[in-house]
Formats: structure tokens, C-alpha cells, sequence
């Protein structure tokens, strides 16, 4: 009896202590200031600045990668209408580098001034994804 009653105090200090335990590790990642990347400009340059739908333009970004972390890439053609483009996955080397990716404007976009938003998405662990967010300088779209 005195044997189950010490296994029962075992067992049910561990279990506290375990508890304990998780709840800093999720507090830990909740908290911890990760830095994932960085975008050096406010406004991202484009080229060329009026183009038609089907046409490519060149983003020019700089940014600062401190993690080897995958990137889920959003993108998104804002007017007064917001067109959504499908996500894609990046995973850029570390370091600081100057990156031109060609971006092809839908064909359904009418004719106006647009900004493309990136949203770059990384998992830091399993409980938390940071968020970084880009945007290009105006252009115009004309048929």
C-alpha cells in the first residue's frame, strides 16, 4: 500500500513537472523575437512601370535572410479590386542578396494603377509562423 501511494506521488510530481515544462517551451516559442528576413526598401522598384495585361515586370528586392527556412510567397495585384495569385514556395539562400524575379501580369487585371504585396510566411516551429510583407512602387496597366 505504502509502495502504491509513492508511485502514485512519482508519477503525478513528473506529470506537473512535465506540464510545467511544456507550457514554458510554448511560451518560449510564442515570444522569442525570431528574425527570419528582412526587406531593405519600403517601396520595392519595378520594371518596366506601365505594361499590359500578359506582360512580365522585373521586382527588384533586396532583403536579409538569418534563418535556412522555406518561405511561402503570396501575392496579390491591389487596385480598388484586390486580384489573388496562387502561393508559391521560396527557400533563398541566407545572407543578404539583391533578388530580380519576373512576375506575369494576369490578363484579367482591367486597366488602372496596381501595387503587387508580397507576404513572405515562414514556420519558425511548430506553433508560430512570422510574417514579412512587401510592396512595389505603383505602376499602370493599359490595353
Amino acid at each position: 500500500m505504502k509502495t502504491l501511494k509513492q508511485v502514485f506521488f512519482i508519477v503525478g510530481n513528473l506529470a506537473i513537472i512535465v506540464g510545467i515544462v511544456l507550457i514554458g517551451v510554448y511560451v518560449y516559442w510564442q515570444t522569442y523575437p525570431y528574425k527570419v528576413i528582412t526587406i531593405s526598401e519600403d517601396s520595392i522598384p519595378i520594371s518596366p512601370t506601365i505594361v499590359k495585361p500578359g506582360d512580365y515586370v522585373n521586382l527588384t528586392i533586396k532583403y536579409c535572410k538569418y534563418l535556412p527556412l522555406p518561405a511561402t510567397v503570396s501575392q496579390t495585384f491591389e487596385d480598388d479590386l484586390i486580384y489573388t495569385r496562387p502561393t508559391f514556395i521560396t527557400n533563398n539562400p541566407t545572407g543578404c542578396k539583391t533578388s530580380v524575379t519576373s512576375t506575369q501580369i494576369p490578363l484579367q487585371l482591367p486597366n488602372g494603377t496596381y501595387t503587387i504585396k508580397q507576404i513572405y510566411s515562414c514556420q519558425v516551429n511548430p506553433v508560430r509562423v512570422i510574417t514579412v510583407t512587401s510592396q512595389t512602387i505603383p505602376f499602370k496597366i493599359a490595353k
